[in-house]
C-alpha cells in the first residue's frame, strides 16, 4: 500500500502547469488560471483549465478532472500505484507550493446570497417536475417510479419556464449567471435536462447535475450536464454516515435505481472521471471502510474501477469490483433482469461468497435462460414487466366496451446493442394481438 504521506505530497509539490506543457499541452494563463486544447477528447476550443493555486485541472468539454496524478494515469495511461510511481522525484516540484504549511482541506461554497438562489432554484425545477409529466414519464421508462425519491432528493425538470418566472430586469439575472444556471447570454443552462441536486457535508446545494430528455433536445447536445466550474457536491451522501459498506456507481440513475429496489447503502460518482475529493473526504470522515465499486461494463467503465479501486486502497479502505454482464450498467441490468436485485446482490458479494453462489451454473446469472420468474411494476401509466433477459413497457390508452388499446415496448438487450419493438395493440382484437406477438417474437 502507498504510503498516505506520499500521495499528499506530489499532489501539494507537484507542479502541475509545469507537468502539463511538458507533455505537450499549450497553456495560456487567462486570469488565474491556464487554459489549453484537452488532450483526452477532439477538443477544438480550448476547455481545458489548470487551476495552479489547488494545483488541479478540469475539462470544461468532456467532464475529465483531478489532481497530477489523475493527469498522469489517463495521459500515460497507466493504474494508480504507476502514475505515483512517474510522478515521485520527477523534477517538477514547485519550491514555493512545498514551502507552503498545509491547509486543512475545506468545502468551496457559494457566498450566503447565491447559495439561497441555487436552492430556489432547485426548488422551482423542483415544482416543474411535479407539474410537467415529461420527466416523470422518463425516470419511470428507466425502472424509477418511487414519488418518494422524486421528492427525497428534490428531483427537477428544466422546462424551460424558469425564464418566465424571473422579473423582467434586476440583479437576479448577473447573479444566475455568476452561478452558472444562466449563460452569458441568457440562455438557461439545464433546458431540456432533467435534474438532480447535489449537496455539500453540511447540507447545503453544492452543484447540479442534468441528464438531457431526448424528446426536447437533439443533435450534438450532451448526454449528462453540470454547472461550469469544478464538479463540488455529493448524491445521496447520508449513506456514508450510516453505513460501513458503500456500492459506488458510475451515475446518479445507476444509484437511483439500486435506492428504488431497496438498497440503499449507495452513492454515485459522475462519471468515470467522476470519482472526486469530497468523495474521499466523505469516507474518511464517516469512517467508511469498504466500497463496492460497480461501474459500466465497457472499456472505460472497467479502467476506472481499477483507478478508482487503487485510490481508494491507498485511503486504508477494502474494495471489490462488481462485474455486470457485458456492455450492461446498472439501470439497464434491473430493467432486463429477472430477479435484478438478488441476482445484484449475488454479484456484489466478494469473490469467495460470489463464487460459491454461482458455482453450479455454467451460465451467465444475470440472463440465465432458466430463470422464467416474472418482475412487476407498477407505474402511473401502467406496468413494467422484466423477464428471461427482456423488458416490456405497457402504456394503457382507452378502455370502453369495445376496445381496450395499449403502447407495448419490448426491449432486448445485448451486450451495447438495445433492440426495440414498439405497438399500440388493442387487446379486444385478435388481429392486433397476432401482430404485436409477431413484432415482440421478431425481436
Amino acid at each position: 500500500m502507498i504510503e498516505r504521506e506520499r500521495i499528499e505530497a506530489i499532489k501539494r509539490d507537484v507542479d502541475l502547469a509545469a507537468l502539463v506543457k511538458a507533455k505537450g499541452v499549450k497553456l495560456r494563463k487567462n486570469g488565474k488560471s491556464y487554459f489549453g486544447l484537452c488532450p483526452f477528447h477532439g477538443d477544438k476550443n480550448p476547455s481545458f483549465s489548470v487551476n495552479p493555486t489547488k494545483n488541479l485541472w478540469q475539462c470544461f468539454g468532456c467532464g475529465a478532472g483531478g489532481d497530477v496524478i489523475r493527469f498522469i494515469e489517463l495521459f500515460d495511461q497507466v493504474d494508480f500505484k504507476e502514475a505515483v510511481s512517474r510522478l515521485s522525484d520527477n523534477g517538477f516540484k514547485s519550491s514555493k507550493r512545498s514551502a507552503k504549511k498545509k491547509q486543512p482541506a475545506r468545502q468551496t461554497g457559494l457566498p450566503a446570497k447565491l447559495l439561497k438562489l441555487l436552492k430556489r432554484v432547485i426548488d422551482f425545477y423542483h415544482t416543474a417536475f411535479c407539474e410537467d409529466p415529461r420527466a416523470r414519464q422518463y425516470m419511470n421508462q428507466r425502472g424509477i417510479a418511487d414519488n418518494t425519491l422524486f421528492t427525497d432528493f428534490k428531483i427537477g425538470f428544466a422546462n424551460g419556464t424558469l425564464l418566465n418566472a424571473l422579473p423582467g430586469e434586476g440583479d437576479i439575472y448577473d447573479q444566475l449567471k455568476q452561478i452558472g444556471v444562466l449563460s452569458e447570454k441568457g440562455h438557461e443552462h439545464f433546458y431540456g435536462y432533467v435534474t438532480f441536486p447535489l449537496y455539500d457535508f453540511d447540507g447545503n446545494p453544492a452543484g447540479i447535475y442534468g441528464r438531457r430528455l431526448d424528446e426536447m433536445l437533439t443533435g450534438s447536445v450532451p448526454d449528462h450536464l453540470y454547472l461550469p466550474g469544478p464538479r463540488h457536491g455529493l448524491f445521496n451522501r447520508q449513506a456514508a454516515k450510516s453505513h460501513k459498506e458503500i456500492i459506488l456507481t458510475e451515475s446518479i440513475i445507476d444509484s437511483l435505481t439500486l435506492i428504488n429496489a431497496g438498497i440503499k447503502n449507495t452513492i454515485a460518482c459522475y462519471g468515470t472521471n467522476g470519482f472526486i475529493e469530497d468523495h474521499r473526504r466523505l469516507f474518511k470522515q464517516n469512517g467508511v471502510e469498504a466500497v463496492t465499486i460497480c461501474f459500466d461494463a465497457d472499456a472505460a467503465g472497467k479502467e476506472a474501477s481499477e483507478s478508482v479501486s487503487a485510490r481508494l486502497q491507498a485511503e486504508g479502505l477494502r474494495t471489490h469490483v462488481v462485474n455486470l454482464p457485458e456492455g450492461r450498467d446498472i439501470n439497464d441490468f434491473f430493467l432486463l433482469t429477472a430477479d435484478a436485485c438478488d441476482r445484484f446482490k449475488e454479484l456484489s458479494k466478494v469473490p469467495q461468497q460470489a463464487q460459491l453462489a454461482c458455482a453450479h451454473s455454467d451460465a451467465d446469472p444475470a440472463v440465465k435462460k432458466e430463470n422464467k420468474a416474472l418482475q412487476v411494476t407498477s407505474t402511473d401509466y401502467g406496468f413494467v414487466m422484466a423477464v428471461d433477459g427482456r423488458r416490456y413497457e405497457v402504456r394503457g390508452l382507452l378502455k370502453n366496451d369495445s376496445k381496450l388499446k395499449a403502447t407495448v415496448k419490448g426491449i432486448v438487450q445485448e451486450k451495447s446493442k438495445r433492440r426495440l419493438h414498439v405497438d399500440t395493440v388493442d387487446f379486444y382484437s385478435a388481429r392486433s394481438r397476432t401482430y404485436l406477438i409477431k413484432g415482440l417474437c421478431d425481436l
